[in-house]
């Protein structure tokens, strides 16, 4: 757009863009494939908002700033590949995050106290005992849920042990009496929070699980 003395009004121009976008633009949100390659995607936003006038306007006025497409495909070219080395970072981790999410059963020693499952395991260098069979059981007092419908034992089992040995390694203090004095902690687990007891036992090295259930 031209002023009265011949000159290009940007300013005006740059309005206009942003009404175009509003206006016409709704249906080309990236999605996060497109993402991938930002600056595909710019540019295709840089060529709906272009006026047509645009390249004739800048060599009309003899402009030292380039014109609209040119910018955006300079500008698109550049974060076209920040975005696509960022997005590509955060597919790693969301991934990972998958992974952890889906980890499998630990391979636990098992053994028995009477009726009582022992299951013994080490998870990142922390020696942990869940004692499976206080927890995984349908008949446990103030519980909301039968653990033993909704969830599998070697999941739950597995999640206690992962989480315990995480808030160790973080540095969690964990209490050392009995079971009175246990430490209480929760997850959530397949869409059910899991509420367990954590002893730390000294002259063992080892932290215990004596029971777990469903809130």
């Amino acid at each position: 757009m031209l002023d009265e003395n011949g000159y290009w009004k940007r300013s005006e121009d740059i309005n206009a863009m942003g009404a175009a976008a509003l206006k016409d633009n709704h249906g080309s949100r990236p999605t996060y494939g497109d993402l991938l390659d930002f600056g595909k995607w710019l540019g295709g936003i840089a060529y709906k908002l272009s006026p047509a006038s645009d390249v004739e306007n800048c060599a009309d006025n003899g402009s030292a700033l380039p014109c609209t497409s040119a910018a955006m495909g300079i500008f698109g070219g550049i974060f076209g590949k920040l975005g696509g080395k960022i997005l590509g970072k955060l597919g790693k981790l969301e991934s990972l995050g998958a992974k952890v999410a889906k980890a499998g059963p630990l391979a636990f020693k098992d053994s028995f106290a009477g009726d009582n499952l022992i299951r013994d395991v080490y998870v990142s260098g922390v020696q942990i005992r869940v004692e499976s069979g206080h927890g995984y059981r349908s008949d446990h007092a103030a519980t909301s849920a039968d653990i033993t419908s909704v969830l599998d034992r070697d999941v739950v089992d597995s999640a206690v042990a992962r989480d315990l040995a995480a808030r160790v390694g973080a540095g969690t203090q964990v209490a050392t009496g009995g079971k009175a004095g246990a430490s209480t902690f929760q997850i959530a687990l397949n869409g059910y929070n899991v509420g367990y007891r954590a002893v730390y036992i000294p002259q063992l090295q080892r932290y215990d699980i004596p029971t777990y259930w469903i809130p």
